[in-house]
């Protein structure tokens, strides 16, 4: 018998853990400013002051509907 899982993967290479990507990385003042603007924007799309239309993308497959569930609660 012929295994069928994995077959067309050569190889793994792990992710670098949020934490440790921070310390690597840190995210520049301007980039902290571009958040809070933006998080200030979608405030007054959903307060109905800014006419702009927002969408927001959840998970790219749903296999579990509670789990769709919380998740968009």
């Amino acid at each position: 018998m012929h295994s069928t899982q994995d077959i067309n993967i050569r190889g793994t290479t792990p992710l670098t853990a949020p934490r440790q990507l921070k310390l690597e990385q840190p995210a520049s003042d301007a980039c902290y400013e571009l958040v809070t603007k933006f998080r200030e924007d979608v405030k007054q799309i959903l307060e109905g002051t800014d006419h702009r239309l927002i969408v927001v993308v959840g998970p790219c497959s749903i296999h579990n509907r509670e789990s769709g569930l919380e998740y968009a609660r």
